[in-house]
């Protein structure tokens, strides 16, 4: 495993990514201690806050849970055993969506009990599409509870 401390000129880089995508300005401080873990996370205080992939960066569950960048979908308690093992969102456990998701957005999925992350991926429709219809794939999961990414711990 390759770590790496980023100084103030990739910190503010990476603001910009974030930025970009996400319009939050100034994510972290300049001064804030950043690590960015095999060209792959970036790590804040010990906590795993974003990933890459496919050249994008994507909030992690754990700072969804602390700070709601997302639109969400909310899922049955009964879809979590699939969701956590990998599984798609498909619409029949879907109690709940967001107004304007557009389709190939990244939204977040909750549980309906305690409306925590629970994975996150690409809505494969927009939210009229998604109430629409009664069965098939909607959402493409691509991070969840319980993967290598929610498990990274920074020693």
């Amino acid at each position: 495993m390759q770590n790496k401390t980023l100084g103030k000129k990739e910190i503010k880089k990476y603001n910009e990514l974030i930025c970009a995508q996400y319009g939050i300005s100034e994510f972290f401080d300049k001064n804030d201690l950043i690590t960015l873990v095999d060209d792959g996370l970036l790590v804040h205080n010990k906590q795993t806050c974003f990933f890459f992939r496919e050249g994008k960066i994507f909030p992690t569950l754990k700072l969804l849970e602390a700070r709601p960048l997302l639109k969400t979908v909310t899922v049955d308690m009964g879809a979590l055993k699939f969701l956590v093992k990998g599984a798609d969102v498909f619409r029949p456990g879907i109690v709940a969506i967001d107004d304007s998701i557009h389709e190939g957005q990244l939204v977040c999925v909750l549980d309906q009990n305690n409306k925590k992350p629970i994975a996150i991926g690409y809505a494969l429709l927009d939210t009229e599409n998604m109430r629409k219809q009664t069965q098939g794939k909607v959402i493409t999961n691509i991070h969840r509870r319980g993967d290598a990414i929610w498990n990274f711990t920074l020693d």
